[in-house]
């Protein structure tokens, strides 16, 4: 009779410190990557001369960005690399619409709110 319960509560265990494993939703770094998504479409909303779209696209990368600092702040590591990781990814993107413009549409789904 000990058997099962012991089981079933080495099983319940299991699932409960899976849960809390699960905890992190958003891949680490995808902050700058968002941030980075976002500053560009304010870049070319400012260039066609729309500034609420512009307004909006710089104010989504600034929550983000601010996000992956606190990010950066949680495991540890210094929270000035954050403009660093951002240009890095904004010359990475900038690089990939070079070859495919089209691309755009699969950034700004990946950065969906």
């Amino acid at each position: 009779m000990k058997l099962p319960v012991a089981a079933a509560v080495i099983c319940s265990l299991t699932v409960v410190v899976s849960a809390q494993e699960q905890k992190r939703r958003v891949p680490r770094y995808h902050f700058f990557h968002c941030t980075a998504v976002h500053r560009i479409l304010a870049e070319a909303y400012k260039q066609i001369g729309d500034k609420v779209s512009e307004a909006v696209q710089r104010e989504k990368a600034d929550r983000r960005y601010q996000e992956g600092k606190k990010d950066l702040i949680e495991v540890g590591k210094d929270p000035s690399e954050a403009e660093g990781r951002v240009r890095k990814y904004v010359d990475k993107i900038i690089g990939e619409l070079e070859a495919d413009p089209g691309k755009i549409r699969v950034f700004v789904f990946g950065c969906n709110e």
